[in-house]
């Protein structure tokens, strides 16, 4: 009796345990990410060389953009093409592979780039274990908003 009792136990804890899987943040969660208050975001600093990122408080940088196996492909080549694209390439990269983006980033910003109201470039290599999405509005070239990309 106790051998039954115990495969029924064993049986209905195998069966609850699910899979976990990691999912895309939802278009609600990038949305509260893109209206935080800018005291609460990090500073986007470029002393030179390979001393740049985010830290501190007050600034334009979002929160991090995790990739993690398998790695969106639209979003790498997107990637890719910022670190070596011309700005045309790079809108190219944008509208061809829009609704894998907008899955990480935010669709404004996206739709921005790919109307060239922002300029995308790419801070480090993406092959980096972080590297950084930066826009700047296209004309005054000021960073408005960062993002770095955890790999």
């Amino acid at each position: 009796m106790k051998k039954v009792i115990l495969t029924a136990i064993c049986a209905v804890a195998l069966a609850s345990c699910q899979q976990q899987k990691e999912v895309a943040p939802t278009q609600e969660a990038k949305t509260s990410v893109t209206r935080k208050d800018k005291s609460d975001l990090r500073v986007w600093y470029d002393r030179g060389g390979s001393d740049y990122g985010c830290s501190g408080t007050g600034g334009n940088c979002l929160d991090d953009v995790i990739l993690s196996a398998p790695k969106p492909k639209g979003f790498t080549a997107t990637l890719q093409t910022m670190s070596a694209g011309t700005p045309t390439e790079i809108r190219d990269a944008f509208s061809d592979n829009r609704s894998v983006l907008i899955q990480y980033i935010s669709a404004t910003v996206v739709d921005a780039t790919i109307n060239g109201d922002l300029n995308a470039t790419l801070r480090g290599l993406p092959t980096d274990a972080t590297c950084y999405m930066l826009f700047s509005d296209a004309n005054t070239n000021t960073i408005t908003t960062v993002y770095p990309v955890v790999q």
